[in-house]
């Protein structure tokens, strides 16, 4: 059984996190996520752009084969975007 000195609660920082405190931490990281879930969807948008622009430049049958040597993903996962 550890002993706490009355010395080092004096000394110790205690964080009371009161209700409403903790809701809005609560909304704070609910609100990043919903940027971060905003930013991901327009990063795979233009990803899929790119991809087009792309396919366009090249005859039928090439773009998979450029899938696979110029990507770090597999030519399904491209077909998703």
């Amino acid at each position: 059984m550890s002993v706490v000195r009355l010395a080092d609660v004096r000394d110790s920082v205690v964080a009371v996190v009161t209700p409403r405190g903790l809701a809005d931490r609560v909304n704070r990281e609910h609100e990043l996520a919903r940027e971060s879930a905003e930013a991901a969807v327009a990063h795979a948008i233009r990803c899929g752009e790119l991809l087009l622009e792309q396919k366009a430049k090249l005859r039928h049958g090439e773009f998979k084969p450029w899938i696979a040597e110029h990507c770090a993903f597999s030519y399904r996962s491209a077909a998703v975007y």
